[in-house]
């Protein structure tokens, strides 16, 4: 385990409602790229290896996130009627919202992109979508730090 997952876990386990399920197999992650078209990240596919998203459908950590589960991972395009897509945004996954889709992150899987790995928060409609982090374990750590960067109200440049 990294040190990033493993700061994850400790951050989760004092969560007052704990909400992680176990890791999924290296065989499902590949099953659900193969679904989805996609190249996951190296820490996607370990952070996927640790916890397979939040509890049942929809849990949610003490501020209101929520960790996707396997099955529940789509391309932006295709989740809630496409609302969330932005330019740019093919082989980009949703995989963690906010209070069910306020708004949601999304995770660049096209190995051919300069983006590779780069996570990216998406309002839906005209707001579009900004870079938030350039890899999983930087978001993970603004994700700790309840970062203003994650809020719809901050000034970032788009995407």
């Amino acid at each position: 385990m990294t040190d990033w997952i493993g700061r994850l876990e400790a951050f989760w386990s004092a969560q007052s409602n704990p909400v992680v399920s176990s890791g999924a197999s290296v065989d499902e992650i590949a099953r659900c790229a193969e679904r989805l078209r996609v190249c996951f990240p190296p820490p996607f596919v370990e952070l996927m290896r640790a916890a397979n998203g939040f509890g049942p459908p929809h849990a949610q950590d003490d501020e209101g996130y929520c960790l996707w589960s396997l099955d529940q991972l789509a391309r932006v395009r295709d989740c809630d009627g496409g609302g969330f897509a932005y330019a740019g945004c093919e082989a980009h996954v949703i995989f963690f919202d906010y209070l069910v889709l306020c708004w949601a992150f999304a995770i660049d899987c096209d190995p051919e992109s300069p983006t590779f790995g780069a996570v990216y928060v998406t309002f839906g409609g005209d707001e579009g979508a900004r870079l938030v982090a350039p890899d999983l374990p930087a978001f993970m750590a603004l994700y700790r730090a309840d970062d203003a960067t994650l809020y719809p109200q901050t000034s970032l440049q788009p995407a």
